[in-house]
């Protein structure tokens, strides 16, 4: 399992996600996406992101499993989303 981080330039809740998510770094791995930027928005069409940021979590084979999209978890939501999985 890992985590897709989308963001995007000027974005005010971005800089929250980027801070969560690397937090969590030492136990889970973050692939980070700057909207912004061709591989970026290439990404975010895969997996149908429209708002910034979103938090994807996606099983070994890039399947997603949960989503916060547009919005911040709190780290607890984040952990317990990832705990379950």
């Amino acid at each position: 399992m890992k985590i897709k981080l989308f963001t995007k330039k000027g974005c005010i809740k971005c800089p929250t996600a980027k801070r969560l998510c690397e937090e969590l770094s030492n136990k889970i791995n973050i692939e980070s996406y700057l909207v912004d930027e061709t591989n970026g928005i290439t990404e975010a069409n895969h997996y149908e992101v429209i708002s910034t940021p979103s938090i994807i979590l996606v099983d070994d084979k890039d399947k997603e499993i949960k989503s916060f999209r547009g919005t911040v978890p709190t780290k607890e939501e984040l952990i317990g989303a990832i705990n379950a999985n």
